[in-house]
């Protein structure tokens, strides 16, 4: 082969008269520039690594020195460095294959015996060394069972600076690119697949560069298939090694394809695609769609696989056009991905890597619901003819009727096509309901189907009841009586009746409020005087109230639900929490203002009693009677403090009160500080705060208020400590104050959310199936919906490496039973997924978007992320990131968030949300602000 034996001789030469100058001055010459550094034997396995099902390839550029090596003419010691830290790194981000650029401008990155050296190795073009970049890589990535590829751009040269002994003449250059119509050329690329192939264990060779429009001669397609065939013939090691091309994908749709004709005549083992459609808007999903069944199909003909090429970045990464890519190419049959290239990945931030690491292992969820709706023509809602009679439907004037489709055939209503907004035949129609009976005729091909809906006059006359009220009945709940005051009685009765109560054998006559016909409901009230039943000191159960009506010669009782207790003088009723998470309001109304969030077994002193349907506590807050029982004797809310202990736990610092109750408490998070008020304390004046040795605190100071028992912790954080929130818990009467460390991403690993728990919360579930959809029992209710989203969410996270629990898998479970399992997780974050719906009344074609709800400060940035993120991947409107008191919002150790991820009543709308994309849409726009929230 006379093209290169200029070149061999050029070798020998050198080699001859460096091992000359060896001879004479070993010792200064062993550490010379000659060996770029000492190179370290090594033992490495033998063969090539088995290719992969599916292969995840990373390209390693070495033209313009954009990837390896980082400068040209290093040491040999320090390629080697660079080339472990490739190989490791591919390892560590889930990459089975590397795609090195073994000849960037017909030059090479290896010992060759046709080629000169790369001027990006050695420094100039011919340069000599003893390393070999391309046999240690091989070597190195065995260790990790990597395939590496020897990438060869076909008919790229240097413009300048050419070796003598290079096998490029000006002759063979046109338009700045090697000649494939010459000869010379034709011989070339396949003699350079020969020797990588024979002297290297490469999984093969993958000719790039073949696509410019450079290359534009009449015969560019015969000339790169005889190229190609020629290469596929000179493959040393059949079978183990392979030869590909890399391509642009909308070669196969031009006149210009030069690529069906090898595939077809099996001169390829593989096709890298290069992505023209970005899958991130729904054009470009169909685009992309489009391209990938066009490669699927030829591809499949020749029994080869196809491995799409997408270029990665940190900056664009999180529009999730490559997931979204990655999600339509395995149902359209790729082999696998490469992704371009190292330098854009092994960054300071390294997003890209570890959102694309967890990508290749993400895997959908085992556990997804059936999210199948009918295609067949039906009216769902309603789905059989009603009557608007309650009072709060008589005043409807529309309903809006939905109902599924055969997608390919029109929907008719009064003779008119219905329009349909989406591709699965869901329709729905606001109609005008009048006063009487309506009839609505729907039809598809031939079938009618007739809905009818009676709208009744609404109710004029007066509520008319012969009995008690039951629900009317005072008190519903525990009611403390304080000392000197009396027991509010009320119930609702037929006016002209007799209505009289008993309570710890007092009786009294109750009177109506308003005057009214006989038989018309009527509210009786009176104030009883229990002093004479009170024990000084003391507070007393006396029971529940028996109410007895006297009407129109007959007589019939009721019983309170809630028992009285009346306080003696000097007793103060103590109230101790009946449940594991009880709001605490601020003015006693349920509005959202609330002074904190108590925990079950949590006591407090009542200090006032206006009748209502709230408790005034000592510590300044309002708790609704039904959330408390009332302490019977001579109980007390004070907590005797005997000791105080910090400890370090996994995730923080918890300060532990040895105590004798579990005391009420308020607190907040601001910038670098935590602050907790505990309630009726004493002895705490004896414990000193300043001896705790603290590793998240340069302080904890504690105040006593001028009552002596109501104590203030102040938790000053160190500089740069950040904390996911704050929590009060109880181990059996001592109270235990917790300060939860903020996680760190694991930048350098492949699961940047290890260390993290999260808890996601399904809405509803068991006997609480949420909202109805359009399809209504035709298909999935807001249950399910919710379910799937948080098992695709499940995937994605637990992909980024967190640990994930589910509040409940379509059981039914009460919101404190769901803010439980945030504590006995020791959850970092709290996701409760959720879907919109509105009333039959309104037209929910016009209606979409995304809602997320937040209650505490720390939760906001991040539901500000959520929204944002999901509004961007999905391209669904962001109707509001909002304040707002769901219960499970109210978790302040870890940010709470409720999203509302789209309105399943709207037909456009749902089915884009009950679709297995949509899932996966939701799950990556989720997952992007919990890595946003722990960066």
């Amino acid at each position: 082969m006379k093209y290169y034996s200029n070149q061999r001789g050029t070798v020998i030469r050198t080699l001859l008269a460096s091992l000359a100058i060896l001879a004479v001055t070993f010792t200064v010459l062993s550490a010379s520039d000659l060996f770029h550094g000492e190179i370290i034997k090594r033992e490495f396995p033998e063969g090539i690594p088995a290719t992969p099902e599916t292969l995840r390839a990373m390209t390693v550029r070495t033209q313009g020195n954009a990837d390896f090596p980082s400068a040209p003419g290093l040491p040999a010691k320090e390629m080697q460095a660079e080339l472990d830290e490739i190989a490791a790194f591919a390892n560590t981000y889930g990459y089975n294959a590397i795609f090195f650029e073994a000849v960037p401008e017909c030059d090479a990155f290896y010992q060759s015996e046709i080629l000169p050296s790369s001027s990006f190795w050695t420094g100039k073009q011919g340069g000599f060394t003893f390393f070999d970049p391309l046999r240690y890589l091989t070597n190195i990535s065995k260790t990790y069972n990597i395939q590496v590829y020897a990438v060869v751009d076909a008919f790229g040269v240097a413009a300048e600076g050419r070796a003598s002994a290079s096998p490029v003449d000006s002759d063979l250059i046109a338009n700045g690119l090697l000649d494939p119509d010459a000869q010379k050329v034709q011989s070339l690329l396949p003699a350079v697949v020969k020797e990588l192939t024979g002297r290297y264990d490469v999984a093969g060779v993958v000719f790039a560069g073949v696509d410019s429009k450079a290359l534009d001669s009449p015969s560019y397609a015969e000339s790169l298939s005889k190229i190609l065939s020629d290469s596929h013939d000179s493959i040393r090691q059949k079978g183990a090694q392979r030869l590909g091309i890399v391509v642009n994908s909308n070669l196969l749709s031009n006149e210009r394809d030069f690529v069906s004709a090898p595939v077809q005549a099996g001169d390829l083992d593989f096709v890298v695609t290069s992505m023209v459609s970005d899958a991130d808007t729904a054009d470009g999903v169909k685009l992309l769609q489009t391209e990938l069944s066009g490669w699927e199909q030829l591809c499949e003909n020749a029994s080869i696989p196809y491995y799409p090429l997408h270029i990665a970045s940190d900056e664009t990464i999180f529009t999730h056009s490559i997931d979204n890519s990655f999600y339509f190419e395995r149902q359209f049959g790729a082999g696998g991905s490469v992704i371009s290239n190292y330098g854009s990945l092994h960054t300071e931030r390294r997003m890209a890597a570890y959102s694309l690491a967890s990508s290749f292992r993400q895997q959908p969820s085992e556990s997804m619901p059936d999210l199948s709706y009918s295609r067949t023509f039906q009216v769902t809602r309603p789905a059989e003819s009603i009557t608007l009679s309650d009072t709060a439907y008589t005043t409807w004037k529309n309903y809006f009727i939905t109902g599924t489709s055969n997608p390919d055939l029109p929907v008719l209503y009064n003779g008119k096509e219905i329009d349909r907004p989406n591709e699965n035949g869901l329709w729905g129609v606001l109609v005008d309901v009048e006063v009487g009976t309506n009839n609505y005729t729907f039809s598809q091909n031939g079938t009618e189907r007739t809905v009818q809906i009676i709208r009744k006059e609404p109710a004029q006359a007066p509520d008319i009841i012969s009995t008690i009220t039951k629900s009317s009945v005072y008190p519903a709940n525990p009611e403390a009586v304080l000392a000197g005051r009396g027991l509010k009685l009320s119930c609702t009765a037929p006016a002209g009746g007799k209505v009289t109560a008993r309570v710890g054998g007092l009786t009294t006559e109750l009177e109506p409020v308003s005057s009214a016909e006989d038989g018309v409901a009527v509210t009786y009230q009176q104030t009883l005087d229990l002093s004479s039943l009170a024990v000084a000191g003391q507070v007393k159960r006396i029971g529940p109230v028996t109410y007895s009506l006297s009407y129109n010669g007959m007589n019939s009782s009721q019983q309170s639900a809630g028992e009285v207790y009346v306080a003696g003088a000097g007793a103060e009723p103590v109230a101790r929490i009946n449940s594991s998470f009880v709001p605490i309001s601020s003015n006693g109304k349920d509005d959202g203002e609330y002074t904190t969030v108590l925990k079950g077994g949590c006591v407090d002193t009542i200090v006032e009693n206006n009748g209502g349907g709230y408790y005034l506590l000592s510590s300044g807050g309002y708790a609704l009677k039904s959330t408390v029982e009332i302490l019977e004797g001579k109980e007390t809310a004070v907590s005797e403090v005997s000791s105080i202990l910090l400890r370090q736990v996994e995730k923080g610092e918890q300060l532990v009160i040895t105590g004798t109750k579990r005391p009420a408490f308020t607190g907040e998070m601001a910038d670098g500080s935590v602050r907790v008020t505990l309630y009726n304390l004493s002895g705490f004046e004896q414990m000193d705060t300043s001896v705790l040795n603290s590793t998240l605190c340069s302080s904890i100071k504690s105040s006593i208020a001028e009552d002596g028992s109501t104590v203030t912790l102040t938790f000053q954080l160190n500089p740069g400590c950040e904390l996911t929130g704050w929590n009060v818990q109880f181990d059996g009467e001592n109270t235990v104050i917790y300060l939860k460390q903020k996680p760190r991403l694991q930048r350098n690993t492949g699961t940047p959310l290890a260390g993290v728990t999260i808890l996601l919360d399904p809405g509803h579930g068991g006997t609480d199936p949420g909202a109805a959809s359009v399809p209504y029992n035709a298909g999935p209710w807001e249950n399910t919906l919710n379910y799937a989203d948080s098992c695709a969410l499940q995937s994605r996270l637990e992909a980024l490496g967190a640990t994930v629990h589910l509040t409940q898998r379509n059981e039914t479970m009460t919101l404190n039973e769901r803010m439980s399992m945030a504590e006995q997780v020791d959850a970092d974050m709290f996701i409760s997924s959720h879907h919109n719906s509105l009333s039959e009344q309104v037209d929910s074609n016009k209606v979409e978007g995304i809602e997320v709800y937040y209650y505490n400060g720390q939760s906001q940035v991040f539901a500000e992320n959520i929204g944002a993120n999901l509004a961007s991947v999905t391209g669904r409107k962001l109707r509001f990131v909002n304040w707002s008191w769901y219960r499970v919002t109210m978790l302040t150790s870890c940010p709470a968030v409720l999203v509302e991820s789209g309105y399943i009543c709207s037909p456009a709308e749902f089915d884009r949300i009950a679709s297995d994309f949509g899932m996966f849409q939701y799950a990556n726009g989720v997952a992007d602000a919990v890595l946003q929230y722990f960066q």
